[in-house]
């Protein structure tokens, strides 16, 4: 359980704690000077009135309340609590956060890529130092079993590359489309020249594009993926479909409003994952 929900916690069970022992207490005195039942349950009455009254206006007086405005509060609250995340996304010696993204699909333009680009957004603005790997853009060989163990040793520079980003990371996002109910296997192949070394206790968030309807399964084999690297997948995961998506100048850009709000959520529990774990 989290520290500062433990200390909540335990502070209001103590305020609980003293209330009852002040009206007992209470009770009891009233009962000893008015030697009389009635007394007792007339103080008992006056201290639970309060808690009657209010309880019972408190609906009423809430629905007067301006919605718009409390929103507009709360989101003004929001906002200073990701500022406060962006501040302690530093680093001893103010180094930054680093996400590695890597995006397992090979079409261009292509949705799964329009995807990684608005979590790398979203990232960006949390203070995060994000690098996007894209299968894609970058070809890298099939997987050689002799650097299984020493993948840093490869003497192909992109996969050399690859492994560096990954034991810079503090995080992970993998992106996928939806091949036969699975993940790409470009993004497996990327996988595959990496080892416990690079994911160990790092957080992996996962998201998928689907054609027609959107799907988990290609997150569902992928989790399993991340627990065999000794990673942690986050709880949050995105799952879109062509149709969250307007084409725009030759691309294509997310448009559905609450796949957006999903993958804010979805960034904001990764970043808090990696702050746990790093």
């Amino acid at each position: 359980m989290n520290r500062n929900l433990k200390l909540l916690w335990l502070a209001d069970a103590l305020s609980h704690l003293g209330t009852s022992l002040y009206t007992l207490v209470l009770t009891l005195l009233a009962l000893q000077v008015s030697r009389h039942a009635f007394g007792a349950g007339l103080v008992l009455f006056v201290t639970t009135l309060p808690y009657l009254v209010l309880g019972v206006m408190g609906g009423a007086v809430v629905d007067r309340f301006n919605r718009g405005a409390v929103a507009r509060k709360g989101a003004g609250e929001e906002a200073a609590c990701s500022r406060h995340s962006r501040l302690n996304l530093r680093r001893t010696g103010g180094e930054r956060m680093n996400v590695l993204i890597l995006s397992g699909s090979l079409r261009n333009p292509s949705h799964t890529r329009a995807l990684l680009d608005e979590v790398a957004t979203l990232l960006h603005e949390r203070g995060c130092r994000v690098h996007l790997f894209d299968l894609a853009e970058t070809t890298l060989p099939p997987c050689d079993p002799a650097y299984h163990r020493r993948p840093g040793d490869h003497p192909d520079p992109h996969v050399r590359r690859l492994v560096q980003l990954a034991d810079a990371a503090d995080a992970f996002v993998w992106g996928t489309p939806n091949y036969h109910n699975s993940y790409s296997g470009a993004l497996k192949n990327a996988l595959d020249h990496l080892t416990m070394d690079q994911f160990r206790n790092k957080p992996v968030g996962l998201v998928a594009n689907s054609g027609g309807m959107r799907s988990t399964q290609p997150l569902d084999h992928l989790r399993i993926v991340a627990r065999g690297l000794l990673a942690v997948a986050i709880p949050i995961q995105v799952a879109t479909c062509d149709g969250d998506y307007a084409q725009e100048g030759g691309g294509y850009r997310l448009v559905d409003p609450t796949v957006k709000e999903r993958l804010r959520h979805f960034v904001q529990q990764l970043v808090v994952f990696a702050e746990r774990l790093r």
